[in-house]
């Protein structure tokens, strides 16, 4: 087996920072923004994870990197694994998100040095020994949609309405997959971690400095504890409708009273890859390679009538002086656009990579968690990871309940235009390829399962 690690930093010197309804303009950098990528080569078959310190890119956008990667390493695309850890605090990107405008230079150096990231982990490749591992952290993410005493589905409910929030729609994914990678001298050179949480863990003032939120901070606490040239790269989970604050409970208050929560919240999810890490065995045996990629079709949502006219009242009241919240005066404009000419469906692309013990399942945007513990609960492999912004976005991927209560990530917008049954879509599509993978792998290792005679011969 061979293996190889590469990171590029690309923090601009200042800029917007995508993903808030207001616009954040950045100058200095708090944790650096950075492509990181690992190579791994077992047999014939080789495999590339790629992560990159970036809110989100086009699907377009990511199936050009992609390709470019192909073009440069020789390894096929489906066995290119490129996500963004989707951080609020990093670089602008290729297209505008609510109030702010598209960088596309910005996305391009971002995009370039995940590719560059990419081609250094090839070229790098040597002898390595790989293993992995599987634990629980349950301290930092919470349902962030409740239903309430009314019946009404909130977004961030808010401290001061504990008492009203009865129903948490979901339960987040707390399973942290772990694939250590060490050097044939039993160093480690590399961790990759899957963890669903939403990076938008940024206090006030950290909105004036680029950062790569809890991940960032993740790299940094384990490369003090396991070396300085450690590699982590980290591909964030299922977490659609998942974030860190606790307005239930209050669990939350031992971080969120740091002087830096993502700080907390990175250090802490290292000390758990550490105990896991305690589990790991490194061995250097081949490792089965195997990648599937397919398209499935979900149903596309528009603007409702009474959308439509409640979108023209907030906006009559607009020109008339009065002030909307940043939400409200965006989505009431995108409600009143013409949307005859958009397509009544949506592709959504699946894909599958099979690395020894791991199947991982990349999804092209911001599945509720739901999607994710569907996926691994339907997959024959032991250890499945869900990889969300996986080869780019399609807004978010929301169950039909959130759809029909009206949750902010569920409510028609630009950010969440796919329709019913979405989560079907991509739960059945990926199992299928997951499934099909399986029983190539059985095949090529076992030659296929046999008949157990106890249930085959006579009785």
């Amino acid at each position: 087996m061979l293996a190889g690690f590469a990171e590029i930093e690309y923090t601009p010197a200042e800029g917007n920072m995508p993903g808030e309804f207001n616009i954040y303009h950045a100058r200095g950098t708090l944790t650096p923004l950075m492509a990181h990528a690992a190579a791994l080569t077992s047999g014939e078959n080789s495999v590339i994870f790629v992560s990159m310190d970036i809110l989100f890119l086009s699907t377009g956008c990511m199936t050009q990197l992609k390709q470019q990667i192909s073009q440069r390493t020789g390894v096929p695309v489906p066995y290119i694994v490129l996500a963004a850890t989707h951080c609020h605090t990093g670089c602008g990107i290729d297209h505008a998100v609510w109030g702010t405008p598209a960088e596309p230079e910005t996305a391009a150096r971002a995009g370039d040095a995940a590719v560059q990231a990419a081609v250094q982990a090839f070229e790098n490749r040597s002898p390595a020994r790989c293993g992995t591992g599987l634990g629980y952290e349950d301290r930092f993410s919470f349902c962030r949609d409740w239903l309430w005493d009314d019946g009404s589905l909130i977004t961030n409910s808010g401290y001061a309405n504990a008492s009203r929030m009865k129903v948490p729609l979901s339960t987040p994914d707390h399973s942290v997959n772990v694939m250590r990678i060490d050097d044939a001298d039993g160093r480690v050179r590399c961790f990759i971690v899957n963890y669903a949480n939403h990076p938008d863990n940024h206090l006030e003032e950290e909105r004036w400095g680029f950062s790569a939120d809890y991940p960032g901070y993740l790299r940094l606490a384990l490369r003090r504890r396991f070396g300085e040239d450690v590699c982590v790269v980290f591909l964030n989970g299922a977490c659609g409708d998942v974030n860190d604050l606790d307005h239930k409970y209050g669990t939350d208050a031992f971080y969120r009273k740091t002087d830096s929560p993502p700080r907390a919240i990175g250090e802490g999810l290292a000390e758990t890859v550490a105990r896991i890490n305690e589990t790991i065995v490194t061995d250097d045996s081949e490792l089965y390679i195997t990648a599937r990629c397919g398209q499935s079709m979900t149903r596309r949502r528009f603007a409702a009538p009474e959308q439509k006219e409640w979108a023209a009242r907030m906006l009559a009241k607009r020109d008339a002086g009065e002030e909307l919240n940043e939400h409200t005066q965006m989505v009431a404009e995108q409600y009143v656009r013409d949307e005859s000419q958009l397509p009544q469906q949506v592709p959504l692309g699946l894909h599958t990579v099979q690395v020894g013990p791991w199947a991982v399942v990349g999804i092209p945007g911001e599945p509720f968690s739901c999607i994710g513990k569907r996926i691994k609960a339907n997959s024959p492999f032991a250890n499945t990871l869900v990889v969300e912004l996986e080869g780019g976005t399609n807004g978010y991927l929301s169950s039909d309940i959130a759809q029909d209560g009206g949750c902010y990530e569920a409510i028609y917008s630009d950010i969440a235009f796919t329709g019913h049954g979405t989560v079907d879509v991509l739960v059945e599509g990926n199992t299928a390829l997951l499934e099909d993978m399986f029983r190539e792998y059985i095949e090529a290792t076992l030659g296929g399962m046999k008949p157990d005679p106890l249930t085959t011969r006579e009785r």
